[in-house]
């Protein structure tokens, strides 16, 4: 086995994805990307080309929106859960 394919299987070379397959993963828009990495919380971008093209590594986007899901319905403490609303 070449060294590239042991060093792929074994994860130590990471996938870089374009911005493309991250909107399709988070369905968040390039405004969002920028704010969320200037507050310090989507992973840095990683410049590819001087021309400006950019990517993420995979696995930080993935452990990102992992982090996403099991952030939704957790409600800080002493906060009471919403009143229903009224169907109609």
């Amino acid at each position: 086995m070449s060294r590239l394919k042991r060093d792929i299987a074994e994860r130590k070379v990471r996938k870089i994805i374009r911005r493309t397959r991250v909107r399709e993963l988070t369905g968040a828009s390039d405004p969002s990307f920028w704010r969320w990495e200037r507050a310090g919380t989507f992973p840095k971008r990683i410049r590819l080309t001087e021309s400006g093209a950019v990517g993420w590594y995979e696995d930080e986007i993935l452990e990102w929106i992992h982090s996403r899901i099991r952030a939704v319905g957790k409600r800080p403490p002493g906060v009471a859960p919403a009143a229903p609303r009224p169907q109609g």
